[in-house]
């Protein structure tokens, strides 16, 4: 942990002294020490000194883990990069050797410090481990708020059951596909032996068209002629969509789901794809709702 109160007690680090040809399109010089604190423990400093004003602009501190910048003038503390706190304008700092050693060498990093910024601008040196901290800080941070997300969202599933609920192909037969197809095969002796997609029924009809609408007149239910030489898979298929409620321990979870009705040798064949749910939760006496598609 970083305390702000134990960090303010160290001690700034001297600046070390450049050539004018170093400092040239220079804003800042940079400098780094590795000091032992009580509280935080070892903690790694990073000063930023003003060339023009030749004092102390800000302060990165890093234990390695967690990291903070304090800008001096302001007596702002803040987590955000330096770059953006500091080197907006001109994201370019001078420093010794030596200094970057010190930084390398109490982070681990072995390979050369460069930092790719947007808009083409590259980053080197002590301006690099200090956005490498941050950046890596950031993105260990997202991985863990990713985690988490899918654990949860793990858990939520779990609370749906795993199939449909009983009488759901009825229901779907009934009320969501209003309409069914009588299958008819061929005119013997004047009628066509035909048969309801919906009850299974068979019956005998005098004249039937395919495609042509009707009645089952053993269910009554509206329907469609369909040769069974017109009887594919692949060419009567129905689609809708459908919302499932589900509760659990008092609270309501809806599932949504696509349907499809295919015909198979007459009879309907049913398929379901959850594409979406929703629960409405109570967690800490407090309501919540958690979305997912």
């Amino acid at each position: 942990m970083l305390y702000k109160s134990e960090l303010k007690k160290i001690p700034l680090c001297k600046p070390p002294k450049f050539s004018r040809e170093e400092l040239k399109d220079k804003s800042f010089v940079s400098t780094s020490a590795v000091i032992e604190t009580s509280k935080c423990g070892k903690i790694l400093v990073v000063d930023y000194y003003s060339i023009q004003e030749t004092e102390i602009q800000a302060r990165f501190f890093t234990d390695g883990n967690n990291h903070i910048t304090y800008m001096v003038k302001n007596d702002i503390w803040s987590k955000n990069s330096i770059i953006g706190l500091l080197l907006k304008t001109n994201p370019r700092s001078v420093h010794k050797e030596s200094d970057l050693d010190v930084a390398k060498s109490f982070l681990g990093i072995s390979y050369s410090c460069a930092f790719s910024l947007r808009y083409g601008r590259n980053l080197y040196g002590l301006d690099a481990v200090c956005e490498i901290v941050v950046q890596r800080a950031n993105r260990e941070q997202y991985e863990r708020r990713r985690d988490n997300k899918w654990l949860k969202m793990r858990y939520h599933f779990s609370l749906f059951p795993k199939l449909p609920p009983k009488g759901i192909d009825k229901f779907c037969d009934e009320v969501v596909f209003d309409t069914t197809y009588i299958f008819f095969g061929n005119k013997q002796k004047g009628k066509h032996q035909a048969i309801c997609g919906h009850c299974g029924k068979a019956f005998v009809v005098a004249d039937a068209k395919h495609g042509q609408k009707t009645m089952c007149p053993k269910c009554n239910k509206s329907a469609i002629y369909c040769a069974k030489r017109y009887n594919s898979a692949d060419k009567l298929i129905s689609k809708d969509t459908i919302v499932i409620p589900y509760k659990h321990k008092n609270q309501l979870l809806l599932e949504w789901m696509k349907v499809e009705r295919a015909y198979f040798d007459g009879q309907p064949r049913f398929h379901y794809k959850s594409i979406a749910r929703q629960l409405y939760l109570v967690e800490g006496a407090m309501p919540k709702i958690y979305s997912y598609e």
